[in-house]
């Protein structure tokens, strides 16, 4: 696209995939999948975009926990400059903008391939977690560290707790503290539910272990 009609009609056309389609797929792959986007509309990868475009394509993989309607810029950043470092999918910074590589340009295409509409519905997002934006955080809870930590009975670390809760360690704890609550509110909706009440039963006892060390975790050191 080359000019600032062209721009505008791509963000105006620019529509959600269906959640089922890509729940269970890695953030590394979605972030590539919305910068291949980008590129192919001709569009320049500065931060800004591809957190509005990452987020505009998979809402409930990259939207704020106690506002769903508004981006999670910490976590596209954290996916940005961790998951897809790791895969090798991107080069690049927030201030220069950034590219796929060509490994990231090819798992791009193949992952928009298997999550396009009408296609069948990946594997990766199997019925069990099909019940949307609760369960897929209330498991992504479960599998994280601090939730390991937990289990383990070590004290959960600062930057893996703020992790959990979509911040990073600069992020304003009043900011924070809001996101337990959030999290504490699925888990309770997801043990109404016979098939899900193991699972948020013990993301309701690992959050209450997070309320209870709140203090002791936020400022340790």
């Amino acid at each position: 696209m080359s000019n600032q009609a062209d721009a505008k009609t791509f963000w105006t056309m620019l529509r959600p995939y269906a959640s089922e389609r890509y729940q269970g797929w890695s953030l590394d792959k979605l972030a590539a999948a919305g910068i291949h986007k980008l590129n192919q509309a001709g569009i320049e990868c500065t931060y800004e975009n591809v957190v509005v475009a990452i987020y505009k394509l998979f809402p409930d993989k990259f939207s704020m926990l106690s506002f769903p309607e508004y981006p999670d810029s910490s976590r596209v950043a954290r996916t940005l400059g961790l998951g897809c470092r790791q895969s090798g999918y991107v080069t690049g910074n927030p201030p220069s903008g950034f590219s796929l590589t060509e490994i990231g340009r090819l798992d791009a295409e193949d992952t928009l391939n298997k999550i396009k509409p009408g296609t069948a519905v990946p594997n990766h997002a199997t019925a069990a977690y099909r019940r949307s934006r609760e369960t897929w955080l209330i498991k992504e809870t479960q599998s994280s560290i601090a939730f390991q930590e937990y289990q383990a009975g070590k004290m959960p670390k600062r930057f893996d707790v703020c992790d959990v809760l979509h911040g990073c360690v600069d992020t304003k704890e009043d900011y924070l503290v809001n996101n337990p609550r959030t999290l504490n509110r699925y888990a309770e909706i997801l043990t109404l539910h016979s098939e899900y009440r193991e699972l948020g039963s013990s993301v309701l006892a690992f959050l209450g272990h997070i309320k209870k060390n709140w203090r002791a975790i936020m400022h340790e050191g």
